[in-house]
């Protein structure tokens, strides 16, 4: 008999409920889990009935693993802009080397062309 439900796929399950695919497949090879197969595809019932949450000690790993998951995508997302503001630091401090290394009258004339861009823009 087939259950009421919504039906998802494994990859979509995974990432509602944060549990890992490797981890479904397990539950579905042990029977812990709801699944049906369609077109050589599986899918799970999307309710919390379905055999992953048996306790409150699973419901607080799932929880965990949901923070877990989120502060990963975060601590990747500043390690990028720690990167970039790397490169900018970088290019700024070269420029200012360059300018320090330069001759007075050619550093004037830059500076004066530089005050005379941004004046037009």
């Amino acid at each position: 008999m087939e259950k009421d439900g919504i039906w998802l796929p494994i990859i979509d399950y995974s990432k509602s409920t944060g549990i890992s695919i490797s981890t479904i497949r397990r539950r579905i090879k042990s029977g812990k889990i709801t699944f049906r197969m369609t077109d050589g595809k599986y899918y799970i019932l999307s309710d919390e009935q379905n055999g992953g949450l048996e306790n409150e000690y699973e419901a607080e790993i799932l929880r965990l693993q949901k923070i877990n998951n989120k502060l990963s995508q975060e601590i990747y997302y500043f390690r990028n802009e720690i990167q970039e503001l790397k490169m900018l630091v970088d290019l700024y401090e070269k420029k200012q080397h360059i300018e320090d290394d330069l001759p007075p009258k050619l550093h004037d004339h830059m500076t004066k062309n530089q005050d005379q861009f941004q004046a037009c823009t």
